[in-house]
């Protein structure tokens, strides 16, 4: 009797084991990059849209186009007033002007002001 029980457990260790390493060459071959389920990615895409703070403000109060320029400073009060208005999180100017050149947006210095490049602020004129 034990040697059945003992024939059929090392069977399942045996098993396990072929399981393990084939998980771990398959991860290998893939360079270590998991490839999330459809549903998954599908719900990582929808949290991260919903979670944009800056694609938020840029969407509802930005024009983006790479000739646009404004004030940096003109664009991060527009940004505090439009949290304080949504009831949003402020983010501090390094955060905003961090996440706005991870954006792809870059900054210009003049002897003025300083300019964000790629977006300009919508005008309440034109709607």
């Amino acid at each position: 009797m034990k040697t059945k029980y003992k024939k059929e457990s090392n069977a399942i260790v045996i098993l396990i084991l072929k399981w393990v390493i084939d998980g771990a060459r398959n991860i290998i071959d893939a360079e270590y990059k998991l490839t999330p389920p459809g549903r998954v990615q599908a719900a990582i895409d929808n949290y991260m849209e919903q979670n944009n703070w800056l694609k938020h403000f840029i969407d509802e109060c930005c024009e983006v186009d790479a000739l646009n320029e404004e004030k940096s400073g003109e664009l991060y009060q527009e940004y505090r007033n439009y949290c304080i208005r949504s009831g949003e999180y402020i983010h501090s100017p390094a955060s905003f002007y961090s996440a706005l050149e991870s954006s792809g947006f870059t900054r210009r210095r003049t002897r003025e002001c300083n300019l964000i490049v790629g977006l300009s602020l919508k005008s309440d004129f034109l709607d």
